[in-house]
C-alpha cells in the first residue's frame, strides 16, 4: 500500500472513531434530569450545559419539543415557558441512571422500585399500564413508563406537573 493510500485510509479511519465518539452513548436520565441538565433550567443554561445552542420547534403556546445535537434519535427534551421540565424516550438507547429503559420488563420496575412504584392503566393501550414512580422522598419529581403486555415501550422524567401530560404540549 503507498504512503497517499495509507493516509487516506487513516483520516477516513480516524473521522468514524471521531464520529462515533462525539455521537457518544445518551446522557444518563434521572428524575431530576438528564446528563447536566436539570429539569427546571432555564432554556440560556440548557445551552451551556450542553455547549451548543438548543433548537426546539414549538408546538403550542410556548411548548415544545428538540432533540439536542449529538443527542441519540428517540430522545427529545419538552421546553415550556421557557424552561425544561422533561425527557421524553421513545425508542432506541436512553436509559434512567439504573438501567432501566425501552425493552425493561414491567416486573422488573416493580421489584427493584417496590412500594415506591404505583402502578395505573394505560389510557390507550388495553394491555398496557402507567408505571410511575416519585423520585426518592420528592413530591415535584418523576419517572413514567409506558408499557405494552410486560414490556416498557416509552418512558420519561420531569417534574410535576409536566411530567404528567400524556400528550406532551397537546
Amino acid at each position: 500500500m503507498t504512503t497517499t493510500k495509507f493516509s487516506q485510509y487513516f483520516v477516513l479511519g480516524l473521522a468514524g472513531v471521531w464520529t462515533a465518539w462525539l455521537a457518544g452513548s445518551p446522557p444518563e436520565i434521572t428524575p431530576l434530569g438528564v446528563g447536566d441538565i436539570r429539569f427546571g433550567m432555564p432554556l440560556a443554561d440548557v445551552e451551556n450545559a450542553l455547549g451548543h445552542p438548543f433548537e426546539w420547534e414549538e408546538v403550542l403556546g410556548g411548548c415544545g419539543h428538540g432533540t439536542p445535537k449529538g443527542w441519540a434519535d428517540g430522545m427529545q427534551l419538552m421546553v415550556y415557558d421557557g424552561v425544561v421540565p422533561r425527557v421524553d424516550v421513545w425508542h432506541g438507547e436512553g436509559r434512567t441512571e439504573d438501567g432501566f429503559g425501552i425493552g425493561t420488563r414491567e416486573a422488573e420496575l416493580l421489584e427493584f422500585f417496590g412500594e415506591n412504584a404505583e402502578i395505573g392503566p394505560h389510557p390507550y393501550v388495553d394491555e398496557g399500564h402507567y408505571v410511575t414512580v416519585p423520585w426518592r422522598e420528592d413530591t415535584i419529581f418523576r419517572y413514567i413508563f409506558e408499557t405494552e403486555g410486560d414490556t416498557v415501550t416509552s418512558f420519561r422524567a420531569g417534574r410535576l406537573p409536566e411530567v404528567r401530560w400524556i400528550e406532551g404540549c397537546l
